[in-house]
């Protein structure tokens, strides 16, 4: 949707909620909420109140009053200069290039600066692997990082657009996957020297997995490629992650294997194939092992769950 403003300047907001697409089903990663919002300088107010006919209640917020939210947001300037304040954190200044986080439960408000206005992108996010993530990668305390490659960043969620704006539950899964690379990208740029070599190689690594996942991904090969020794390659790979990179893939071709499951009538050993696992029974077996239910028991629950 699109709100434009009788007063000169124009200012514009794109924004579109789905408040059923909420916890990211079996990827357990839901982008219910994606927008920009193009403040030209000198505007009168911010936020501007007609926008408030965009957003439900409570994702619309007055200056003075602040806001609390429920779920995690993402924010990045993509021109222009600002302010953020939260409870935790006090006044940042926010310029070209930077992200920033919302989180549930912080009081905050931010604003574009008259001077300059802005354009911004932001996503919300929900479900128990943003949480996780979010978590372990993000405090209420540093707010604010500057990316290293805004551009790369602004491409992730413009390609989500596209995905959230056509079918989204369809491809819930491709959603989640660049939501998962778009946080992945912002806490690389919160590290620096030598952290960050490690961290760029390691997110080329995890972009390679999940591309390459129905394949028969040759790991040694893959630390070749990244000009690492395998020792090297599993070692990072595992201090960043926090799983060693077979547990990681087989993590991959799980979260895509319960998707299908619950929103296909295939068969388990045509799905164990399509995601990438070479025997059936492994399938099978490791599926039981990870999720306390046979790959039939997880469809059944699932549907039974609605």
């Amino acid at each position: 949707m699109k709100c434009a403003g009788t007063n000169q300047p124009r200012h514009t907001t794109h924004v579109r909620y789905l408040p059923g697409y909420a916890e990211g089903g079996p990827w357990k990663i839901g982008v219910f909420n994606l927008g920009n919002d193009a403040v030209p300088p000198g505007f009168k107010e911010y936020p501007y109140p007609q926008d408030k006919r965009l957003h439900p209640n409570p994702y619309f917020f007055l200056w003075e009053q602040g806001r609390v939210l429920d779920e995690y947001h993402i924010l990045i300037i993509e021109n222009g200069k600002g302010m953020l304040e939260t409870k935790t954190a006090g006044t940042r200044p926010l310029r070209s290039g930077d992200a920033f986080i919302l989180f549930p439960g912080e009081w905050h408000r931010y604003r574009p600066s008259r001077q300059t206005g802005w354009t911004s992108w932001w996503v919300g996010l929900r479900g128990e692997q943003v949480l996780h993530l979010m978590s372990s990668f993000f405090s209420p305390e540093k707010p604010v990082v500057p990316l290293r490659a805004p551009g790369r960043a602004l491409d992730l969620i413009r390609e989500m657009a596209e995905w959230f704006s056509s079918d989204p539950g369809r491809h819930q899964g491709r959603i989640a996957s660049l939501a998962t690379a778009l946080i992945d990208e912002i806490q690389c740029s919160g590290k620096s020297g030598r952290t960050t070599m490690r961290c760029n190689r390691i997110h080329k690594a995890k972009m390679a997995l999940l591309a390459r996942s129905q394949e028969d991904v040759d790991l040694e090969k893959l630390a070749g490629e990244l000009g690492m020794s395998y020792s090297s390659f599993r070692r990072e790979f595992k201090a960043e992650t926090g799983l060693p990179p077979h547990r990681y893939l087989l993590t991959i071709r799980m979260n895509r294997a319960k998707a299908l499951l619950a929103e296909t009538d295939r068969k388990a050993v045509d799905i164990a194939a399509a995601v990438g696992f070479s025997s059936p029974g492994y399938f099978s077996c490791y599926f039981l092992q990870t999720s306390g239910l046979t790959p039939l028991g997880y469809r059944i629950a699932r549907r039974m769950r609605g």
